[in-house]
């Protein structure tokens, strides 16, 4: 089980999938943002948030959104007790 938990915590989403997130989100801003200048609006900035975030939940340990492991080493132990 720590063995399995490890190793999700050490894979990531593959650059290449980040990178083709990129280039979607390029063009979905740039009609979006062309959609936006027809209107006479612009927001270009949400398309950023989401790559943010996709980014941000790939790495655990770091960013603004972190993942605290302490209730599942809790859980462990509390199960390691009832044995």
């Amino acid at each position: 089980m720590e063995n399995s938990r490890w190793t999700e915590l050490q894979i990531h989403v593959p650059t290449g999938v980040i990178g083709v997130d990129v280039i979607v989100g390029l063009l979905a801003g740039l009609l979006v943002g062309y959609n936006f200048g027809v209107a006479g609006n612009r927001n270009l900035v949400s398309w950023f948030r989401v790559l943010a975030v996709i980014v941000d939940l790939d790495q655990p340990r770091q960013g603004l959104i972190q993942v605290d492991q302490r209730p599942l080493i809790d859980l462990q132990r509390r199960l390691q007790e009832n044995h």
